[in-house]
Order: structure tokens, then sequence, then C-alpha cells
């Protein structure tokens, strides 16, 4: 028998509709969940920048420090710790050879101070660099150094006669800003005296010495400036003149030049020539070249002995021994004075020199000035300068000579 069933229906429950609050939690809910992690990631941002900034320290000095020679000054080392820094900091200092320098204590541990100690020995300006190390952190700080200090200035060769008085100029420079009263005075030996007017010059200035001999030779003194703990001195040499007589001829008369050599400011130029004055070198050589431009007359050459060589080898000669080239800033070309010839090497003088009879000034710094024609003894130069020449400056024939040289240490 076949049971029929009715037909199987599928049932829902009713629809309801969405509440328009269940909408809005959900909303709130995904609004709250972007702030908070909009919100922690601003936090980490901040905490790694915090991070960043490890533990350091900054060093701290004066960029400048004004002290004197020969004194000691102090300045304070600041260490700061930056980020609760904690580690100890090693100190060092590198300073030029002319400037002592310490620090103490060398070593601080977080922050601190230490000490700068300044012993500069002579003035200028220099610089020195203080350096701060802890583990793989260091940090340097460059500070100028400005020393005070004074300078004495005087001639290094003075030449005095014993007939008269010889003036000369100290002078007093300084440096960074110096001020202070100098005290001079001058130590001198027997048979000299000397003396400096003022005693004294406040910052920079000059003072005038006055020396006088009483006896020919050749003097060392000192002059010393003195302004608190600083103290300069500077050495001169004091010399009377050796002179020297020239017996010449113009080529057709004879007479003499009558000389002075300044053995204080060129002590070498003079003991040369007299060396070969005394061993009769000079004698009889030919006045080898007469010169317009520069003005001068010149002989001293060995290969124009007599005058019977040919004159091509004329002014290529001279004595064995070379002398450096001697130039004092008192000494200058002009009328009169004589100077010593070279090659192009300026320390190439032997024996060759020469006498201008006109101002050559243009000749200074180059060729060395040690001496001067006294008593208006031109009237030779300026005969020997008119003698007819060739076209290479040669006198022509009768020849002027230098027939020989005389020393003398007294006038």
């Amino acid at each position: 028998m076949e049971i029929s069933l009715p037909p199987i229906q599928k049932r829902f429950p009713p629809s309801k509709p969405i509440k328009p609050k269940t909408r809005t939690r959900t909303i709130f809910l995904l609004a709250t969940i972007i702030v908070v992690l909009a919100v922690g990631i601003g936090v980490y941002v901040y905490e790694t920048s915090i991070t960043a900034n490890a533990p350091d320290f900054k060093l701290n000095a004066p960029s400048q420090i004004t002290t004197r020679t020969n004194s000691t000054s102090t300045s304070k080392i600041t260490i700061d710790a930056v980020n609760r820094f904690g580690g100890n900091v090693a100190l060092s200092v590198n300073a030029p050879p002319n400037v002592t320098a310490t620090i103490t204590p060398p070593n601080v541990t977080g922050s601190g101070n230490s000490t700068l100690t300044l012993s500069p020995l002579s003035g200028g300006t220099f610089t020195i660099t203080i350096t701060g190390t802890s583990g793989s952190s260091t940090h340097s700080v460059i500070v100028t150094i400005y020393v005070q200090d004074f300078s004495l200035g005087a001639p290094s060769g003075i030449t005095v006669r014993t007939t008269a008085t010889t003036i000369s100029t100290v002078n007093v420079a300084v440096a960074n800003q110096f001020n202070g009263k100098v005290a001079l005075s001058v130590s001198v030996p027997s048979n000299i005296t000397a003396t400096i007017s003022p005693m004294s010059v406040t910052g920079s200035g000059t003072a005038t010495l006055t020396t006088s001999v009483s006896f020919p030779g050749i003097y060392n003194i000192i002059i010393t400036g003195t302004s608190g703990g600083l103290k300069h001195s500077v050495a001169s040499v004091v010399a009377t003149p050796v002179y020297a007589t020239l017996s010449v001829t113009n080529g057709t008369a004879s007479g003499t030049i009558e000389v002075e050599l300044y053995r204080a400011q060129t002590p070498k130029t003079v003991a040369n020539f007299v060396s070969l004055a005394q061993t009769h070198f000079y004698d009889n050589l030919v006045w080898h070249r007469i010169a317009t431009n520069p003005a001068v007359i010149q002989t001293g050459d060995p290969n124009t002995r007599y005058g019977n060589t040919s004159v091509t080898t004329w002014g290529t000669g001279g004595s064995s021994q070379t002398i450096p080239l001697e130039i004092d800033p008192s000494l200058s070309n002009v009328a009169g004075t004589l100077g010593m010839a070279r090659g192009s090497d300026k320390n190439s003088a032997t024996s060759q020199f020469y006498v201008n009879y006109n101002d050559n000034t243009s000749l200074d710094g180059n060729y060395a000035v040690f001496g001067k024609v006294i008593n208006d003894n031109m009237n030779m130069v300026h005969s020997i300068s008119v003698h007819p020449t060739d076209s290479g400056e040669h006198p022509l024939a009768p020849l002027p000579f230098l027939v020989t040289v005389t020393i003398s240490y007294t006038p």
C-alpha cells in the first residue's frame, strides 16, 4: 500500500531588519582599531629616536688664550655628559715645540673639569689641539695661543774709530700687543764705552746706542732688555777699521788710494783681502775693467799681472779660496765704496774687487761692500775711470796698475 507524504517545505525565520546601532558599533570598532594602530606606530617612532641618541660627551675649552713668554697660565677644560654619559674621558694636548702644555687631571669621568697649563718659550701666535677620547668616541678643539713678548734688534757689526763716537739704533719690537716697560742695558769689555738712551722703552720703540773705543781692536758687546720675567739679549761686534793704502798708476801718473775696511760688518771679506795683500797677491795687477754701467774700476785678477797676457783672459782669474757673500744693510754701493766682484754664484768671490766712482745702489744686496775710500782721496780713482778702453771695457796702453797694497790697523 503506497503511502503518500505531503511535500517537504523549507521554513526560514522571518526576516528582521538590521538595526542602525549595530552598523554604528561596527564602524566604531574599526575606527578604534585604526586609532590604536596609529597611536602604536607613533610611539614606536618616538622611542626609536630616543634610542638613537647614545650617551656621549662634549669637550669645551677657550678658543683663544693670551699669555706671555716664559710665564705660566691656566685655563679650564670642561667635559659635559650627554644622554646620561658616565664613561671615562682621557684628555691629551698636542702643542708645538716652543709651547709646553699639560692637562691635569688627564682623565674625567662623566661630567667634570680639568686644567690646561701653558708655558710658552717664545713670542708669537700658535695653535694647540685638545682631544678627549672615551672608547670609540673622540672629540677635539683647537685653541689659538697669543703669546705676548718683545724682541731686540741691533746692528750685528758696528764700525767705530778711535777718534770719534759711533751712533747706532736699538729697536724694541713687540708681539701680540705687548705693552710692558723694557729696561735696556749694555755690557762691554775693557777699552770700550757704550751707553743707551733712553734706558727704557714701553711697548715698541727705539733707543740710541753710543759707542767709542780707546784702543784699536775687535770687541763684543751685549745689549739686554728686561720686562718682568721676560729677558732678551742681542750681541754686536764693535771693531775699528782696517786701513789699506793702494799704490796705483793711471797709465801715466802714480798715486795712492787710501781706504778703510769694515771688519765689523764683513769679517770674512776683510780677512780675505788682508791675507791676499800681505802675501803680495795684488802686486802689479792691471785695473782690467773700466766700466760706465755700473760705474766701476775693477782689479784683482792674477791673469793680468804685469799686463803682458792676453786680454781674453782678463777678468776670469782669481785666488784659490772663495768667500761667502756678506751683506750688511748699513753698507751701500755709493761712490767711493769698495765691493767684491764674483761670478753667477753669490758665494764665488775670491780676489777681484771694484771701486764705485759713482753711486751704484742697484748692486746692493748682490755684491758685498766691505770698505770705502777716505781722506777725500778719489782723485786717482777718477783718473783711472776716464782711461781709454776697448769695446770690452779693457784699458788701452799705457795700462793702469794696482802696484801694491799696504795694510795698517791705525789711520
